[in-house]
């Protein structure tokens, strides 16, 4: 059973690549090709600017508040953790601050609008 979670793991983490990708980070990869030492600190993905990415991949709720706490991260850095329900819905979760912050950028930069 263990192979099969890890392998969906993995698989996550690279349909995260290419979503990034997608967005415009064209060298991301995942840190288990790019980086052992990032892997070891909590980091799924490299390349992706500001944000470290997490990625989970399973049925129950995984601790988030230890898993971004755990995250050996940049001050700059905005933890994100990516969590995949199978069969489900994807989430992310991140600091309200760092949500925050982002949505003050797209008010700013006029993205966005305020009523």
């Amino acid at each position: 059973m263990g192979n099969k979670n890890r392998r969906k793991g993995h698989d996550y983490e690279r349909e995260l690549v290419k979503d990034f990708k997608n967005l415009g980070f064209k060298n991301c990869v995942t840190s288990r090709y790019g980086s052992k030492m990032l892997d070891d600190q909590g980091i799924d993905l490299m390349y992706t600017g500001d944000f470290a990415v997490q990625a989970k991949c399973y049925s129950r709720n995984p601790n988030y508040r230890k898993v971004l706490e755990e995250m050996q991260i940049r001050a700059t850095d905005i933890p994100i953790v990516f969590h995949k329900v199978p069969r489900g819905r994807e989430y992310c979760v991140l600091y309200k601050e760092d949500l925050l912050e982002l949505i003050q950028m797209l008010i700013s930069n006029k993205i966005i609008n305020t009523p």
